[in-house]
Protein backbone atom coordinates (compact mmCIF):
# COMPACT_ATOMS: atom_id res chain seq x y z
CA UNK A 1 0.00 0.00 0.00
CA UNK A 2 2.74 2.46 0.95
CA UNK A 3 4.70 1.44 -2.11
CA UNK A 4 1.85 2.54 -4.35
CA UNK A 5 1.42 5.76 -2.41
CA UNK A 6 5.15 6.47 -2.68
CA UNK A 7 5.04 5.87 -6.41
CA UNK A 8 2.08 8.20 -6.73
CA UNK A 9 3.90 10.85 -4.72
CA UNK A 10 7.10 10.44 -6.73
CA UNK A 11 5.22 10.52 -10.00
CA UNK A 12 3.35 13.63 -8.95
CA UNK A 13 6.65 15.32 -8.01
CA UNK A 14 8.08 14.29 -11.35
CA UNK A 15 5.00 15.60 -13.09
CA UNK A 16 5.37 18.95 -11.30
CA UNK A 17 9.06 19.19 -12.16
CA UNK A 18 8.33 18.47 -15.82
CA UNK A 19 5.64 21.09 -15.81
CA UNK A 20 7.87 23.72 -14.23
CA UNK A 21 10.86 23.06 -16.48
CA UNK A 22 9.03 23.69 -19.69
CA UNK A 23 6.95 26.72 -20.46
CA UNK A 24 6.19 25.73 -23.99
CA UNK A 25 5.36 22.13 -24.54
CA UNK A 26 5.66 20.40 -27.81
CA UNK A 27 3.98 17.25 -28.97
CA UNK A 28 6.47 14.86 -27.34
CA UNK A 29 6.14 16.58 -23.97
CA UNK A 30 2.38 16.31 -24.17
CA UNK A 31 2.73 12.64 -24.98
CA UNK A 32 4.94 12.14 -21.91
CA UNK A 33 2.48 13.97 -19.72
CA UNK A 34 -0.36 11.86 -21.03
CA UNK A 35 1.59 8.68 -20.31
CA UNK A 36 2.32 9.86 -16.77
CA UNK A 37 -1.33 10.73 -16.32
CA UNK A 38 -2.38 7.28 -17.51
CA UNK A 39 0.11 5.65 -15.16
CA UNK A 40 -1.17 7.68 -12.21
CA UNK A 41 -4.75 6.89 -13.15
CA UNK A 42 -3.95 3.17 -13.18
CA UNK A 43 -2.40 3.42 -9.74
CA UNK A 44 -5.43 5.29 -8.46
CA UNK A 45 -7.64 2.58 -9.96
CA UNK A 46 -5.62 -0.09 -8.13
CA UNK A 47 -6.01 1.78 -4.84
CA UNK A 48 -9.72 2.21 -5.45
CA UNK A 49 -10.15 -1.52 -6.07
CA UNK A 50 -8.27 -2.29 -2.84
CA UNK A 51 -10.45 0.14 -0.87
CA UNK A 52 -13.62 -1.31 -2.39
CA UNK A 53 -12.61 -4.85 -1.36
CA UNK A 54 -11.79 -3.59 2.13
CA UNK A 55 -15.21 -1.95 2.48
CA UNK A 56 -17.00 -5.10 1.26
CA UNK A 57 -15.17 -7.22 3.84
CA UNK A 58 -15.95 -4.68 6.56
CA UNK A 59 -19.65 -4.94 5.72
CA UNK A 60 -19.53 -8.75 5.76
CA UNK A 61 -17.78 -8.87 9.12
CA UNK A 62 -20.13 -6.29 10.63
CA UNK A 63 -23.08 -8.55 9.74
CA UNK A 64 -21.27 -11.56 11.16
CA UNK A 65 -20.61 -9.61 14.35
CA UNK A 66 -24.28 -8.69 14.66
CA UNK A 67 -25.31 -12.33 14.13
CA UNK A 68 -22.77 -13.53 16.71
CA UNK A 69 -24.13 -11.06 19.27
CA UNK A 70 -27.87 -11.37 18.57
CA UNK A 71 -28.11 -15.16 18.11
CA UNK A 72 -27.13 -16.12 21.70
CA UNK A 73 -29.47 -13.45 23.06
CA UNK A 74 -32.41 -14.80 21.05
CA UNK A 75 -31.67 -18.41 21.99
CA UNK A 76 -31.21 -17.35 25.60
CA UNK A 77 -34.60 -15.67 25.65
CA UNK A 78 -36.26 -18.68 24.02
CA UNK A 79 -34.56 -21.05 26.45
CA UNK A 80 -35.24 -18.96 29.57
CA UNK A 81 -38.96 -18.19 28.98
CA UNK A 82 -40.14 -21.33 30.83
CA UNK A 83 -37.88 -20.44 33.76
CA UNK A 84 -39.30 -16.91 33.86
CA UNK A 85 -42.83 -18.36 33.92
CA UNK A 86 -41.91 -20.70 36.78
CA UNK A 87 -40.25 -17.84 38.62
CA UNK A 88 -43.28 -15.59 38.19
CA UNK A 89 -45.53 -18.41 39.48
CA UNK A 90 -43.28 -18.84 42.51
CA UNK A 91 -43.30 -15.09 43.13
CA UNK A 92 -47.09 -15.07 42.87
CA UNK A 93 -47.31 -17.89 45.42
CA UNK A 94 -44.88 -16.04 47.68
CA UNK A 95 -46.96 -12.89 47.32
CA UNK A 96 -50.11 -14.79 48.25
CA UNK A 97 -48.40 -16.27 51.31
CA UNK A 98 -47.18 -12.86 52.38
CA UNK A 99 -50.66 -11.36 51.99
CA UNK A 100 -52.08 -14.11 54.17
CA UNK A 101 -49.33 -13.63 56.73
CA UNK A 102 -49.96 -9.89 56.98
CA UNK A 103 -53.71 -10.35 57.17
CA UNK A 104 -53.29 -12.64 60.18
CA UNK A 105 -51.02 -10.39 62.22
CA UNK A 106 -52.77 -7.34 63.71
CA UNK A 107 -51.17 -3.91 63.63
Amino acid sequence: MNNIENKIYENSKEFDSINQETNKTNQSDLQKLLEKNIELSEQILDLTKYIKKYIVWQKIFSWIKIVVIVTPIVFGIIYLIPYFKDFSNQMQNFSDVMKQAYSITPY
